[in-house]
């Protein structure tokens, strides 16, 4: 088989925009603004919140200035190829844009578009080893690559509309980027890379210039011949015709078009594309086929085989879930989404493995039988905080019996930096009252490690793969998502999973998302209909006003916060020195379309 041939092209346009200082926000004349007088002394959990918040920017700096030149190019070998390249570079900067978002400094943002806009350039050069023909970038994105990769490499990227709605040219980008999966902006003659009669991403392998729906070994770069020889199942990765749930994570792409937009067409293809795939699980006994043909028929270039794909025997693949999650969230919470997810559960459970006289749900399918140990993880997570389904928590509570008891939480911070969400759940539920304290020193203790890490690394540039420094990544934002915005904690740019919270905090002073200086938060329960939320000042000379919105996004509704009427997706908190309180925000969910746009802006 052979690939077609391009020339080598990328395109950048523009840099985006620097900090800039920013006048003080308007706030609508209807804003329900609530007063907070009662003093207290700073709280330990506030004090450490800010601690971590500012130990962020500091990581991050130091982190940026070891391993990045002065253009913002990553200093390494460069090479283009599966296991190192330039998605490897974006990775490398994980969640740089969300902890903006959170409060850090504008120049955390900075940085992350200084490295998106230099690795473009760092990856067109002719000194890349293995580039592929075709060219690593077309029209500003991945020409092609598989949905892991792009996932990795759009981790943080598809973070900006909550980090910076108003950037003009990333609202383009990615409108752009949403587009190539509904067959705008491609060549004339590129392989489409949807097929909108039998809703399918057409190739495992997409990007701006289309669908490959042929590939040799060579695609995957200068390294296939050691992979072919250390992969017993290498011989199928070149196998990429019709679509896989791997691809849902394009999902992603279109709902940051909608939300930047408001474009109904993004909307319609994401429920279009996710009801597909979870008709297919229906009808495979609530399994989610590995695969399914260019005439939308399971296993059509796979012998018949449901369970197959390039990568290998059945697996759940992360972007389901985060495809279900978008769809829910444009659909004003659709439960027929997260339907999906539990009859996969269910039905893997139904093949359970008995190791040790423990049951435990398999990982894999080979077309004999199920093997293997999977944790269901952010999966139940996510199904129990859109829901608040008894019988999803006594599935979580099966899954900490198969695994860890209730009162012994790993707060482990390992590469992956995906912690245990159900320790956190816990701590909402009124059974795990030290989880502030443990996760923020945890975070803590992770920068820490990885600044000395950091600071023992000799590593000459030359010597330095693509991805060496991803043990290094210090942002630590899992704290700060679980305690002040209500949220799951976001894996390490490992998946683009669309940010779901209960409240997300916004600085009108400084006209931006995040916490304003020396203002803390803390989300200490939160059940279907109602949200407990502290707010504290700890500047002791000066006032501070917070901006709650209700979701990351705004998707959902505030009636009440204690007995002052709001009716309104976000609300204003005015603190004075050395004042707080707690509010208890009666919600109504999924009430509105979510935006990405700073609350007060129409």
């Amino acid at each position: 088989m052979l690939l077609r041939k391009w020339a080598v092209t990328s395109v950048v346009i523009g840099s985006f925009c620097a900090g800039l200082w920013c006048s003080a926000a308007e706030l609508p004349a209807d804003t329900v603004v609530i007063q907070m007088n009662s003093r207290q002394a700073p709280p330990d959990w506030a004090l450490r919140e800010r601690l971590l918040l500012r130990e962020n920017e500091r990581a991050a700096e130091k982190y940026f200035n070891k391993y990045w030149d002065e253009r913002g190019y990553f200093k390494c070998r460069e090479t283009w190829g599966i296991g190192k390249g330039s998605d490897d570079v974006l990775q490398a900067t994980a969640n740089f844009p969300l902890l903006y978002a959170l409060g850090a400094d504008r120049s955390v943002l900075d940085m992350y578009y200084k490295a998106y806009d230099a690795h473009i350039k760092q990856f067109a050069t002719e000194t890349i080893e293995a580039v592929p023909e075709w060219g690593i970038f077309h029209n500003g994105f991945v020409a092609y690559n598989d949905f892991h990769h792009h996932a990795e490499q759009y981790a943080s990227f598809s973070q900006l509309p909550l980090a910076d709605p108003g950037n003009a040219r990333f609202s383009k980008l990615a409108m752009r980027f949403a587009g190539f999966y509904l067959n705008e902006g491609l060549e004339p003659d590129a392989e489409p890379n949807y097929d909108y009669e039998h809703h399918i991403i057409r190739s495992s392998i997409t990007g701006s210039r289309g669908a490959l729906l042929e590939i040799a070994p060579e695609f995957w770069g200068f390294n296939w011949q050691d992979i072919w020889k250390r992969r017993p199942d290498f011989e199928h990765w070149t196998n990429v015709k019709g679509d896989l749930p791997m691809n849902l994570g394009a999902t992603t792409f279109a709902t940051n078009a909608f939300m930047l937009s408001g474009e109904e067409k993004y909307r319609r293809w994401v429920l279009d594309y996710v009801n597909a795939w979870c008709r297919r699980a229906a009808a495979n006994g609530g399994i989610f086929p590995a695969n399914v043909g260019l005439n939308g028929k399971v296993g059509e270039h796979w012998d018949g085989d449901w369970w197959r794909h390039m990568h290998g025997t059945w697996r759940w693949f992360r972007e389901i879930i985060g495809g279900v999650e978008n769809a829910t969230l444009l659909s004003g919470g659709d439960p027929r989404y997260m339907a999906a997810i539990r009859r996969q559960i269910h039905a893997l459970l139904a093949d359970a493995v008995e190791e040790n006289g423990k049951l435990y749900p398999p990982s894999t399918y080979d077309g004999e039988r199920w093997s293997g140990k999977l944790r269901f993880g952010r999966n139940l997570a996510r199904l129990y905080l859109t829901e608040f389904n008894e019988d999803d928590l006594k599935l979580i509570e099966e899954e900490i019996a198969r695994y860890g008891t209730p009162g012994r939480f790993d707060y482990r911070t390992d590469f992956f930096y995906f912690a245990k969400d159900f320790a956190w759940i816990y701590y909402l539920l009124g059974r795990n009252p030290e989880f502030p304290g443990r996760m923020m020193d945890s975070d803590l203790g992770r920068i820490r490690r990885h600044m000395e890490t950091m600071r023992q690394d000799e590593s000459k540039d030359w010597e330095r793969w693509t991805d060496s420094t991803h043990r290094l990544i210090p942002v630590s934002t899992h704290a700060l998502m679980n305690l002040t915005c209500g949220a799951l904690g976001h894996n390490l740019s490992k998946g683009m999973y669309p940010i779901l919270a209960e409240v997300w905090h916004y600085d009108p002073e400084r006209n931006r998302p995040g916490l304003p200086d020396d203002v803390a938060a803390l989300v200490d329960k939160i059940t279907k209909d109602q949200v407990s939320l502290r707010l504290v000042n700890l500047c002791q000379s000066e006032p501070r006003t917070v901006v709650v919105r209700m979701g990351a996004y705004g998707e959902n509704h505030c009636l009440k916060a204690n007995d002052t009427d709001v009716n309104s997706s976000f609300f204003a908190v005015k603190l004075a020195p050395g004042c707080g309180g707690s509010l208890t925000l009666k919600v109504k969910r999924f009430l509105n379309p979510p935006r990405a746009a700073l609350p007060w802006q129409k």
